[in-house]
């Protein structure tokens, strides 16, 4: 065994046990709580599900940036072979553990737009780009906004 390698004293590893569980259980089931009134909210709404999926996508970005983050302070760890990251290495690694998740939470939003969902992003709809002056103006071959014809 190497000399910067420590083994823990049995009375040293602590387990969540039922209180673990417990919490997994109740954070669980607040999540789906909460996930079917946005969903239900998002269904009476006459906005085409546009409100909840913004929404969403906003929290699905968070939650994929700090799983990103945590992802590079491992490789930063393992590339300078530092210790001064090994007290929240297995943190990290465990949140890293949740990209197949969240990358399923993606889903949500990704398979909508192949399906033909144009509102949630304005880019995305089957129109002239001529006729959004966003767009338009992004042409760079001398179209704005209001002259006609533009070449697409």
């Amino acid at each position: 065994m190497s000399a910067l390698q420590k083994s823990l004293h049995p009375d040293e590893k602590y387990k969540a046990g039922t209180l673990g569980k417990t919490v997994s259980r109740i954070g669980l089931w607040t999540a789906v709580v909460f996930l079917g009134i946005s969903m239900w909210i998002g269904a009476v709404r006459d906005d085409h599900w546009k409100r909840f999926l913004y929404a969403y996508v906003v929290g699905w970005s968070f939650i994929f940036s700090i799983c990103v983050g945590v992802l590079w302070l491992i490789l930063l760890h393992f590339l300078v072979r530092g210790r001064w990251a090994t007290v929240v290495r297995r943190i990290a690694e465990a949140m890293t553990m949740a990209f197949p998740w969240v990358f399923a939470a993606g889903l949500v939003f990704v398979i909508p737009l192949l399906l033909g969902y144009h509102d949630l992003y304005f880019w995305a709809q089957p129109r002239r780009p001529s006729s959004n002056p966003v767009l338009a103006r992004k042409l760079g071959n001398g179209c704005r906004p209001g002259s006609l014809p533009c070449a697409t």
